[in-house]
């Protein structure tokens, strides 16, 4: 989030950003997010949470999708917010062109090509909404999930609301490569987990650069032969 001056996270603390970066900031507050490039989340990640801001924000661009302050529903704040970026002419604030969906049809069909590329997934607005911070009705987030199999390795204990049953599964894939999977367990599946050697589905949002399942949740049990 871009609160006119400086950048700050949504959950309010600031990003260390280089002067060169926000020196030209338009005084106008801007939701949007730092980027690089697709398949880039981790690197990305390192660069903008240094708090000595070094040589790598040189790859960070701000990509604006709305304008809290400006009035009006979002098509009408869409128009200002393209507008205002257009004067000021910074290579790294660019706005985020969107377009409207006509059908399910086009919906998934234009999920797939842009996920085939690289991309997380799809951000849906509700036409004329009004901002509204945090979590909102108004903003639906589309991604598929992929399915894949594992052997289960290890149950690793838990502390908190886990202690004394599983947390989490040292699972390895059918390349060799392991991980921990902690999610999408039942109260009855933490108490009596899948035994080692036993083969299991997670769901999961693509890899890591590391090339481990990203986002991945037990779905249930590999019955097949």
């Amino acid at each position: 989030m871009l609160d006119g001056r400086k950048l700050i996270t949504r959950q309010g603390h600031p990003i260390h950003a280089p002067s060169w970066f926000t020196e030209s900031l338009p005084g106008q507050a801007l939701d949007g997010e730092l980027w690089i490039s697709r398949k880039q989340f981790a690197k990305t990640l390192s660069v903008v949470l240094d708090q000595n801001p070094g040589t790598g924000w040189s790859e960070v661009h701000y990509l604006v999708f709305d304008a809290p302050d400006l009035s009006g529903v979002f098509e009408q704040r869409m128009k200002q917010a393209r507008k205002l970026l257009k004067t000021m002419n910074l290579d790294h604030i660019r706005w985020v062109e969107q377009k409207r969906c006509n059908s399910e049809k086009e919906l998934l069909n234009f999920l797939n090509r842009i996920e085939a590329k690289g991309a997380e997934g799809l951000m849906l607005r509700k036409p004329g909404s009004h901002y509204k911070p945090g979590r909102s009705a108004n903003l639906l987030k589309v991604k598929n999930f992929q399915e894949n199999v594992g052997t289960v390795i290890q149950h690793l204990p838990g502390k908190g609301r886990n202690q004394g049953r599983m947390d989490s599964l040292l699972i390895e894939m059918d390349n060799g490569i392991r991980f921990r999977l902690g999610g999408g367990f039942k109260d009855a599946e933490r108490e009596n987990p899948p035994a080692p050697g036993t083969r299991i589905v997670f769901k999961h949002y693509g890899y890591t650069k590391t090339n481990k399942p990203r986002m991945a949740s037990y779905l249930r049990l590999d019955l097949e032969i």
